[in-house]
Parts: C-alpha cells; sequence; structure tokens
C-alpha cells in the first residue's frame, strides 16, 4: 500500500506509513486490497463455495427452465407419436395411413417376415394383434410383449388386426402388407 503523504510503499495490511507514520484509513486499506490478486482469489472461492446444486435448483429460472423443458418434451411426442399405440416406421418397411379406408399399409420387399415397431403408451393395459384371412376369419390372435419384437409374415395376403385396450376404451387399428414389386408392376 503506497502512502499518499510521503509515497512510501507499506506492506498490505498497515495501519499507518512506515516513514511518516501517516494513519491509514479502512477505505484506503480495503482500496489497496481491493487491486490486489488475493482479492480476486478469495472471490472465486465465495463463488465456488456458493455455486452449489441448491442454489442452482432454488433459482425460479431453473425451476420455469425445467417446466418448460419437460412440457416441450411431452409436446413433442404428443405431435410426433401421440398418446394412442402407433406403428413406428422401420428400415425394413415404408408405412403409409388411407384415411378413407382407416388403414394402414406396410410396404417392404422382404419375402419372409419383418418385426413390428410398435408405440404403446403406459397407459395401455392390453395390446393383442390379432391376424385375419382374406374372407376375415381370424387366423391367430397374440398378446403384445414390449420387450419381445413382434413378427409379420409378409408373404400372404393376410391382414392384421391391433386391439389396444385402455381402462374404458378399445382402439383398433387394421394393418394390411403390400409387397413393393406388385406396386410397381
Amino acid at each position: 500500500m503506497k502512502c499518499p503523504k510521503c509515497n512510501t510503499k507499506n506492506i498490505l495490511k498497515a495501519s499507518y506509513c512506515m516513514k511518516c507514520k501517516y494513519s491509514f484509513s479502512e477505505e484506503e486499506q480495503e482500496k489497496a486490497y481491493k487491486k490486489t490478486i488475493f482479492y480476486y482469489l478469495e472471490k472465486i472461492e465465495e463463488w465456488y463455495y456458493h455455486l452449489t446444486l441448491e442454489t442452482i435448483t432454488s433459482h425460479i429460472a431453473f425451476k420455469i427452465g425445467s417446466l418448460l423443458l419437460v412440457l416441450g418434451i411431452g409436446l413433442y411426442y404428443y405431435f410426433t407419436v401421440g398418446i394412442n399405440t402407433a406403428i413406428l416406421k422401420n428400415d425394413s418397411y415404408d408405412l403409409y395411413y388411407y384415411k378413407k379406408k382407416q388403414e394402414y399399409y406396410l410396404i417392404t420387399n422382404q419375402k419372409e417376415e419383418i418385426n413390428l415397431n410398435l408405440y404403446i403408451p403406459n397407459r395401455a393395459q392390453k395390446v393383442i394383434i390379432k391376424q385375419y384371412d382374406e374372407e376375415g376369419s381370424l387366423i391367430d390372435s397374440t398378446i403384445y410383449q414390449k420387450k419381445k419384437p413382434f413378427k409379420i409374415e409378409t408373404n400372404s395376403t393376410d391382414y392384421y388386426v391391433i386391439e389396444t385396450k385402455y381402462r374404458r376404451k378399445t382402439e383398433k387399428q387394421k394393418l394390411k402388407i403390400v409387397d413393393k414389386e406388385e406396386i410397381s408392376q
């Protein structure tokens, strides 16, 4: 700290000048201390101990941001997948929906069978996949299990009905398999 009276350099925490005995005020001592690296290190240490998970999560901006993030993810899934059972796209087939007949068409060039990708909402109680022949006679009925892929035969003229049971309603989706070669002819 420099003496304002005689310009002598004194130690940082001096109360008076060692040459002229000038008494430094607390303001002058504090001002001199704020120019040192010790002051900046002290401030960094304060921020380090102040910046905790609690101070971050208790801030209103964090709370609003978290709510907006959760809402955004929910809206994204609502508009992209929906809240009902949905047939998801896959590399092994193309999927089209015909609104007039309310039918899904699964177009593929694989000859044996393919895995059907489904989105099943958590509120679904049971999903049953029924296989029908051309005349509408039931061939097979399988309860869908989320962790096991469901295989669909692609070499027949059969169609499938995906029946999802919720608490108060049942939803049905009709699915027909079409060979890609038949379309291109």
